[in-house]
Parts: structure tokens; sequence; C-alpha cells
């Protein structure tokens, strides 16, 4: 049986945060779904893609739009709503399911994705639990592209408070972010406050482990993966990936199912 998602996530992820960190210039995630493709070396048209914790599509709807299926989970229904209302408005190949990726084993599929630090935030069984069912969804030769925080920068630089605005549903919004370091633990703790006009903030709190590279790659063995690699970011066209050092920003685990 998997174990309950923590309450928080529910509280965490809303409307005002797919606006605040998913909504995307068109050109932007056309050229990333571009690399990620690459990346994952699905075929030219047609390769199925699984994307766990998969949003409000933000990933999935631009792999649908270059020619590829994709099948995305996610515990948020508002998002999953929202993802399928996308999919439908254009036509394309993508279905959206509300779920656990820690249980969903999605159809056979050529890559797998797990994006945007979805990875890290239910544990070391929980986490291990979302890599394996990536690994059981994908073909033989398939490959699973995971983007995390890149720890060593994030402790390099680390930041204990951070401010957002944008503007939603025609208000101004600001989100001020709070991190607190349990080093110990090895969790990051943020509280997230929401602020607008004419009504009293709103805050909830979040965790997510702190894996450092080697230790993302030795989950995703742990899971089955061979040729594990990591990567500093999405690579210009014609590469793999950018080279990890301590000052990249993102870490892009790879692995492929043998």
């Amino acid at each position: 049986m998997t174990p309950d998602a923590p309450a928080w996530i529910h509280d965490l992820y809303t409307p005002e945060l797919a606006a605040l960190f998913l909504a995307r210039p068109p050109a932007v995630a056309a050229r990333e779904a571009a690399r990620v493709a690459a990346l994952l070396r699905l075929p030219p048209e047609g390769g199925r893609v699984f994307d766990q914790c998969c949003g409000t599509g933000a990933l999935a709807l631009p792999l649908a739009r270059i020619g590829h299926e994709v099948e995305g989970v996610d515990l948020i229904g508002d998002y999953i709503r929202a993802a399928r209302a996308a999919a439908d408005a254009e036509g394309l190949r993508a279905r959206f399911e509300v779920g656990d990726a820690r249980a969903h084993r999605a159809a056979p599929c050529h890559g797998a994705l797990s994006w945007w630090t979805s990875f890290g935030h239910c544990g070391d069984e929980g986490d291990l639990s979302m890599l394996k069912r990536a690994h059981d969804s994908l073909l033989p030769g398939g490959r699973l592209a995971l983007d995390y925080m890149n720890i060593p920068q994030v402790l390099a630089d680390f930041m204990p408070a951070h401010a957002l605005r944008t503007t939603y549903e025609g208000a101004p919004l600001t989100l001020l972010r709070e991190t607190r370091l349990d080093l110990e633990g090895g969790w990051m703790l943020k509280t997230w406050t929401y602020i607008t006009p004419g009504a009293p903030p709103r805050a909830t709190e979040s965790r997510v482990r702190m894996y450092m590279p080697w230790e993302v790659a030795a989950v995703m063995r742990a899971a089955g993966f061979e040729r594990v690699r990591c990567y500093g970011g999405l690579g210009e066209e014609g590469e793999e990936g950018a080279p990890l050092t301590h000052q990249s920003r993102r870490l892009i685990c790879v692995g492929e199912r043998p």
C-alpha cells in the first residue's frame, strides 16, 4: 500500500503557485521540450512519454505539440483539469490522470520525466518507489530524466528569503518564500506566504530532501536504472546535457532501463 502523501502538498500546489512557476512563454516551452526529447532519445515522432507529477502540463503539452504521446499523473486535481482542458482544446495526444507517482505505472513508454523538483518530498522509501514506477513503465532502453536542485549550489548561495511577484486574476500577488535548512536530518524546510491586497496573508509549509548529486544517482541505480549520468542542465542543441559543476543551478540525472 502506498502511504498517504504529505498533507501540505495539497496546500502548496495551488493555481497561484502554477501561475508563478509553471507559466512560460510558448517559445521557451517549445525549446525546452525539444531538448528534453533529445535527452530522452525519443523517436522523431510518436514517442510515448510518462510525466510524473505533471502539474498543469507545462512540459507534457509542449512535448505533445512536437508529435509525442504523453501520459501525465499528478495528485492535484485542479492541475489535471487544466492540463486536460488545454490538451482537448488543441486536440493533442495527451492523457492526464489524478494519481500518485509512487504507485502509478504508465503504459509502456520510451521516456519518463520527473521535472521541477517533483522528486524528494516523500522520504527515502517514497522517493525510491517513485523511481521504480518510472522504471517499470519504460520499455527496455527507455530513459528517465530527473530534474532536481543542485544542492552544492543551493548551499553555497543559500538564500533564506525571497519574494516573487506577479498578477493573478487581475490583482497583484506576492509570494514570500522563507527557507530553513535541517542539516542534521537532510531536509530543506520552507514557508510559503501568499500576500494579496485586502486579504490576510496565507501561509503553508513544505519540505524536500537535500540529496547530493551522487545520492540522486544512487537512488536511480537502486530503482534499477543503468548508465546513470548527471548533468548541470539541458545542453545546447547537439549536446546531451550541460556539464555539472558546484555552480550549476539544476541537476538533471538520466538513467536507462536495461
